[in-house]
C-alpha cells in the first residue's frame, strides 16, 4: 500500500500513569510495527495492537512508529506524549 499509517487527529497522547499508547495505526494488518523514541532512535519495548495502537512504558518525549513489510521501512508522523498530573474522582 502507499499510506501505511492512517492519518491521525491525535498527535498529542496523554497518560496518568507510566504506561501510555501511541495511536500508531495501519492500513495492513500485515505491516510490523515498532515505536522509536524520535530523538535517539532507540526502540521502545512494548505491545502493538493494531486497532489500538503501541502500548509501552512511556516518557514526556516524542516517538514515531516504523512499519515494515516486505523488506520496506515507513515512519509515521511524530506523536507527543505528555504526563497529566492531579486527584481523579470516580
Amino acid at each position: 500500500p502507499e499510506v501505511w499509517f492512517l492519518e491521525n487527529e491525535h498527535l498529542m497522547v496523554t497518560k496518568t500513569g507510566e504506561e501510555g499508547t501511541v495511536p500508531c495505526l495501519v492500513t495492513n494488518p500485515s505491516i510490523k510495527v515498532t515505536l522509536y523514541d524520535r530523538e535517539s532512535e532507540i526502540m521502545v519495548e512494548g505491545s502493538y495492537n493494531p486497532t489500538v495502537g503501541y502500548t509501552a512504558a512511556l516518557e514526556d518525549r516524542t516517538y514515531k512508529c516504523k512499519g515494515e513489510l516486505n523488506g520496506e521501512e515507513k515512519e509515521s508522523v511524530p506523536f507527543y506524549v505528555f504526563s497529566i498530573f492531579g486527584t481523579f474522582a470516580f
